[in-house]
């Protein structure tokens, strides 16, 4: 009874995302119906060989000229193997045009359908070819499990990572795998994704884990699901996890005197890191990192091992970031450490902007602006260099006055003038 359920809910899944494939417009009796046909078409029917060649034709014509043809191969849970769109504005299309870039004998075993829709200039779209069709001898049934799991326990300790450690394995080829943890009012507040697995199997990596460190004392769910290409969901796992604090999470890593990017920097602007990292245990790894805001993806890392419970981040943090090799665009600064009791922090999370804009005059704590806080900075430089330091660019932003001669209080006033609109320009 089970396994009927679970086939009829595949099924219901199946034309759900097939239906998605192309948004479907309904015409009711007396409406005027879109005049687009297709003739003399071939299309993929039952079983191919693996690496068979398959020519398609068909030609295409419509009253209204045609906007668009969208051609492909997609796997039966709707996701686009091949895909092909064409810009017409014409009212005839020769499907022949296209059989040269969709590759029937690159296709692995699997089960797909081939579909052709094309959109007139009104907007409205028809589904002219839809057809099924399997190459080499696929599994037809969807099964998804785990093996050689460990997942959370019932209680976590406040302060400590945890790694997912599962393989998954499916008859159909995987399409996607999500690992969630939600809060007691179901908000996602963690998640790791893996997308177009295309494979069989799948093995989550020493990467995969969540800090339990970043959660709050609470209850929380774990929830672990797979996809395959069938459109086939599984819920793998799904408990419920506590995390407290015990008398074994005493460990506190801080940075103190801190120097992080923020704001806009000038593009090919040197920026110097300082700091210094504290601990109540040895610190084991420190990381350091620079990541793209635009896609995540981490551009500069450096991990130490200090085995010390004190770690300054200049000299080797700050040699090992270079920020003037970074293009123009958004990015996050991170550094986070684990001690030997193995409790983790992140204790620099900030975010700045690297701009193509000059150096601008007046900004001397370089956070992109002109404001009371750049008068603070350039009075404590001037009082006490050695205990308020200023960046390279942020000394040349603050020497406004007879520019040149280094930073000094008349520098501080006429800051001070300019955001009071007693004098307009700084520069």
């Amino acid at each position: 009874m089970n396994k009927t359920l679970s086939r009829l809910t595949s099924l219901a899944v199946m034309l759900v995302m097939l239906i998605s494939i192309v948004p479907f417009k309904a015409y009711a009796e007396g409406e005027n119906v879109p005049d687009i046909k297709i003739t003399d078409y071939t299309k993929p029917e039952g079983k191919l060989e693996t690496g068979q060649f398959f020519v398609l034709k068909g030609t295409i014509t419509s009253e209204e000229p045609i906007k668009k043809v969208v051609a492909g191969i997609y796997y039966r849970n709707g996701v686009a193997s091949q895909e092909i769109i064409s810009e017409v504005n014409d009212t005839k299309f020769d499907i022949k045009t296209i059989d040269s870039d969709i590759h029937f004998g690159i296709l692995p075993e699997g089960l797909y359908c081939y579909q052709v829709v094309a959109t007139d200039n009104q907007n409205n779209y028809v589904r002219l070819v839809y057809s099924e069709f399997q190459v080499g001898e696929p599994d037809t049934e969807s099964e998804i499990k785990t093996e050689n799991t460990s997942f959370p326990s019932e209680v976590m300790q406040y302060g400590k990572s945890f790694k997912i450690n599962c393989s998954i394995v499916s008859v159909q080829p995987l399409y996607k795998v999500c690992a969630y943890i939600y809060n007691s009012d179901d908000s996602e507040i963690w998640r790791t994704a893996k997308y177009s697995v295309n494979n069989k199997n799948y093995t989550f990596s020493g990467n995969d884990i969540f800090d339990v460190a970043e959660l709050d004392e609470g209850t929380y769910t774990y929830k672990l699901v797979a996809e395959d290409y069938n459109g086939y969901n599984a819920t793998l796992e799904k408990l419920n996890f506590e995390v407290k604090k015990t008398d074994d999470s005493d460990s506190d890593i801080k940075i103190s005197g801190a120097v992080v990017p923020s704001g806009v920097l000038r593009q090919g602007t040197y920026f110097n890191l300082r700091g210094n990292i504290t601990s109540k245990y040895k610190l084991k790894t420190i990381n350091s990192k620079i990541i793209s805001k635009s896609d995540n993806t981490v551009l500069q890392h450096s991990t130490f091992s200090p085995d010390s419970t004190s770690f300054n981040v200049f000299p080797d943090i700050d040699y090992s970031m270079v920020f003037n090799k970074l293009n123009t665009g958004k990015y996050t600064y991170l550094i986070d450490a684990e001690d030997e009791k193995g409790y983790k922090a992140t204790i620099v999370e900030s975010d700045f902007e690297i701009g193509k804009s000059n150096v601008l005059a007046g900004d001397a704590n370089i956070d992109g602006k002109i404001d009371i806080a750049d008068v603070v900075a350039v009075s404590g430089y001037v009082s006490d260099s050695e205990n308020n330091f200023l960046q390279p660019v942020g000394i040349k932003n603050g020497d406004v006055q007879n520019s040149g001669n280094g930073l000094n209080a008349s520098d501080a006033l006429m800051i001070q003038q300019y955001i009071a609109n007693i004098i307009e320009t700084l520069e």
